[in-house]
This record gives structure tokens, sequence and C-alpha cells, in this order.
């Protein structure tokens, strides 16, 4: 009866995620709707806890793509966190977004540690269309 406990558990605190006001409005920007969704994937794993669901590719890439629209830089470890995984397995799906042509990386020219990840037009492009819910 444990499990059915636990289920009941989750089941709640997915209708407070429901409840939490967090909604995209028809004509919202795709920015708008990539910071929503952030939003509530951060709210969702407070609530209910990191383990539960995982798309470390999809969140690299909303990171990047808010991040972006803001004019902000991004590094691998800055992408690594956005992915909500051990680092890890960051790095395998940073590695996969690169050779797939989504993401590249640069160095840093103040520091030859650190490398920024950005966005390729085709990602960048390929975001605008399914936030925008373009086919």
């Amino acid at each position: 009866m444990q499990h059915g406990t636990e289920l009941l558990d989750v089941a709640n605190r997915l209708r407070a995620i429901a409840r939490a006001g967090t909604t995209v409005n028809v004509g919202s920007s795709p920015y708008d709707v990539a910071t929503t969704l952030l939003g509530i994937r951060r709210h969702r794993d407070a609530v209910i806890g990191s383990g539960y669901f995982g798309e470390p590719s999809w969140d690299i890439l909303l990171d990047l793509f808010v991040n972006e629209q803001k004019g902000r830089p991004i590094s691998a470890t800055s992408a690594c966190l956005a992915g909500g995984v051990p680092p890890t397995t960051a790095l395998r799906h940073l590695v996969r977004l690169t050779t797939d042509g989504l993401i590249c990386s640069t160095p840093d020219p103040a520091d030859a540690r650190r490398r920024y990840i950005s966005m390729t037009r085709s990602s960048r492009e390929m975001m605008h269309r399914v936030l925008s819910a373009q086919s």
C-alpha cells in the first residue's frame, strides 16, 4: 500500500503545479513559451523532486534558447547544470547535440579551461518552430 500513498502524493504535487498559474497565452513569443516551460519544469522538480522526469537535451536547448535571447553566454558547465542530470550524463548529451549539429562550442578567450556553448542556426530555427507551434 506504500506505493499507492506515494502515487497519491505525486498526484497531489502535480495538482499543485497545475495551480501554479504558469500559463502560455495564444500568440506568446517563442521566448515567452520557452521561459514558461523552463519555469514549469523547475517548479515541477522543486515540488515533486528531480529524478522522475528527464529530457536533458531538451532542457539544455531550452536554457540555451532563453539565455541567447537575453544575450547571456552559456558555459559548458552551465549547460550541463541546465540538463538536470549528473555531469557525465550531461556531457554525453552535449556531445550528441554537437554531433547532430544542434549546438557548437567555442573557447573562452580569457580562460582556456572554459568553453561556451551556443545553438546553431538550424537548432535556433527548429526551436522557433517548436515553440511557436509551427510545422
